[in-house]
């Protein structure tokens, strides 16, 4: 009977953690204070905008007691607006979405004085949109965090006549040496206008970098006999 009852409580034990695990962590009352408190701050460091508290983030193992959702009144239809503590100050990936569209027009002006093409337009997609808490401007947004590490640019020609692979890479490398920091481009050429650049491209050049002042390698995707094949144009080029 009492190894029996051992079975039993073993079983009832694993049953429980295994509860405990499927079900996630919850952000208790006093946790959830804390974050009120913090989107408070930011409300008040956000001067154009009203900032509420939503709730904790949705996690793999549950709710995230470091990162709270907040609720914009600028942008009503976003429920993807963070802000977090990490070693004790606050972050937030807010102003990625308060200046994405100035920031991908800002790119596109830049890339026009590289490529000629009938429209150009551009994607900023950092790494990491966390940024310390503070109202940064426009200006001060992207002098200090936008750069070409992770830009994506879409070259619309009706007549599909874009520049020759040894072209293509002596543009991008002179892009990469005026920005002078390490960068990371796409760039997708269209001969019409579409949201889905990596499919209907005709051509995608890529140029990689691990370190400043040194391409990896510059590449391009192309399409043949309905397969996707690739070629490297450049490799290791330094300056």
């Amino acid at each position: 009977m009492r190894k029996q009852f051992r079975k039993i409580s073993g079983l009832a034990m694993v049953l429980c953690m295994a509860v405990s695990l499927f079900s996630g962590c919850v952000v208790g009352k006093q946790g959830r204070e804390e974050q009120k408190a913090w989107v408070k701050e930011m409300d008040e460091v956000i001067k154009d905008d009203d900032i509420e508290y939503v709730g904790p983030r949705n996690g793999e193992f549950g709710q995230e007691s470091n990162v709270a959702v907040i609720k914009s009144k600028i942008f009503p239809n976003s429920n993807n607006i963070f802000l977090r503590k990490l070693n004790g100050s606050l972050q937030t990936d807010y102003h990625f979405y308060r200046y994405r569209e100035d920031v991908n027009e800002y790119i596109a002006d830049y890339a026009e004085g590289f490529f000629r093409a009938d429209s150009v337009e551009a994607h900023f997609l950092p790494r990491d949109k966390y940024i310390p808490l503070k109202d940064y401007s426009l200006r001060e947004y992207i002098k200090e965090f936008v750069t070409f590490n992770s830009v994506y640019i879409a070259l619309f020609r009706k007549d599909g006549k874009f520049p020759s692979d040894e072209e293509m890479a002596e543009k991008l490398l002179r892009i990469a040496k005026d920005r002078d920091e390490i960068c990371n481009i796409n760039v997708y050429c269209l001969t019409e206008k579409t949201d889905d650049w990596v499919m209907k491209s005709v051509l995608a050049y890529e140029l990689e970098m691990k370190s400043e002042r040194k391409a990896e390698s510059i590449t391009c995707r192309y399409k043949e006999g309905g397969k996707t094949k690739y070629r490297t144009i450049k490799e290791n080029v330094t300056w």
